[in-house]
């Protein structure tokens, strides 16, 4: 049960790559029926699994999520990311963060123009690839954060089928 979880992203990736050069969606559609069984497995197996493959198996499946979307042009896609990546690419460019670049809300936001330079420099990746990847990877983590909010309150089983709930909205793993 805990090495299932680890194909769904590589499953999410292949499944994008395959469906840029015009190939068939059967990978993605395998992805999302296995993500799918997985979890009804995990409810089902409740009293037999450790209640810290939960956050793992989150972690995972929202991973796979979010790269489904991500991934899945060559190019960076979305409503605002465009917005965000131009001021981005004005700070790396510059390598220093400055308000009189562009008047603009998006670029007074750190977590849009310094720490992607950062990670960009740090990581010696595509600028894109900041936005397409890392950023969904780190966004992932926020479902676990949830479900370790839930749990305080609700059990792990309820606590992971209402995180399981949040990300099945399409909002989380289109616009996000």
């Amino acid at each position: 049960l805990y090495i299932v979880p680890v194909f769904f992203p590589i499953l999410a990736t292949l499944g994008a790559i395959m469906l840029n050069n015009g190939g068939s969606n059967i990978l993605t559609l395998i992805l999302l029926g296995a993500i799918a069984c997985y979890s009804i497995l995990l409810v089902l197996l409740r009293e037999k699994i450790a209640v810290h493959l939960y956050p793992y198996a989150i972690f995972f499946i929202a991973m796979a999520s979010l790269f489904t979307t991500s991934l899945r042009s060559w190019y960076i896609t979305g409503h605002d990311i465009e917005r965000e990546f131009y001021v981005f690419q004005l700070t790396n460019t510059h390598h220093f963060w400055s308000m009189t670049f562009v008047q603009d809300a998006y670029n007074a936001c750190l977590s849009l123009t310094i720490l992607p330079t950062i990670l960009t420099n740090l990581l010696a990746i595509q600028d894109m690839y900041v936005y397409k990847v890392v950023f969904q990877i780190l966004f992932a983590l926020s479902p676990v954060l949830v479900f370790f909010l839930l749990r305080n309150y609700v059990n792990p089983v309820l606590a992971f089928l209402s995180v399981f709930f949040l990300m099945s909205f399409p909002t989380f793993f289109n616009d996000m």
